[in-house]
């Protein structure tokens, strides 16, 4: 009955782990669609046009969004090591037939490991581009010249 108990607990356990795999996802794909987003922007548009109060508002925003991202990053791989964690310990004790390889699922160790180094060489760059102005050198074409209708 014990077993049993383990092999059901355990097969909610692996369900939480999926579910928590697709946030974790969910939370890196908002990480890199911000930075597509902030960094089009900056270089789309006429660099000129945005002044240093602009990109001072944009540095505090993507600092903001940096930490907060950051931390629900940690705590996301945190929350999936201690599922696994617990996967483990309820698969220890069932019999091979019974047991859910727990091994299927990564070990999110290493990110949390590189996680701060990640997020700070992102910082680093972002906030370089963002607040040094780049003036990119127009081709064929004088700046000087009236726009015309």
């Amino acid at each position: 009955m014990d077993q049993m108990i383990n092999a059901e607990s355990l097969l909610q356990i692996h369900e939480l782990i999926g579910q928590h795999r697709e946030l974790i996802s969910n939370t890196w794909q908002f990480f890199v669609s911000v930075h597509i987003a902030i960094f089009g922007l900056l270089f789309m548009i006429n660099p000129d046009r945005v002044n240093w109060a602009s990109r001072l508002v944009l540095f505090m925003a993507y600092s903001g969004f940096m930490y907060l991202n950051y931390n629900a990053q940690i705590d996301n791989y945190t929350y999936a090591m201690e599922l696994l964690n617990l996967a483990k310990e309820l698969e220890f004790g069932l019999p091979d037939s019974q047991s859910i390889m727990t091994n299927v699922f990564n070990k999110p160790g290493w990110v949390l490991e590189y996680l701060v180094y990640i997020f700070g060489v992102a910082a680093c760059i972002g906030g370089t581009l963002i607040l040094i102005p780049n003036h990119p050198k127009l081709r064929g074409s004088n700046t000087n010249i009236p726009f015309e209708d």
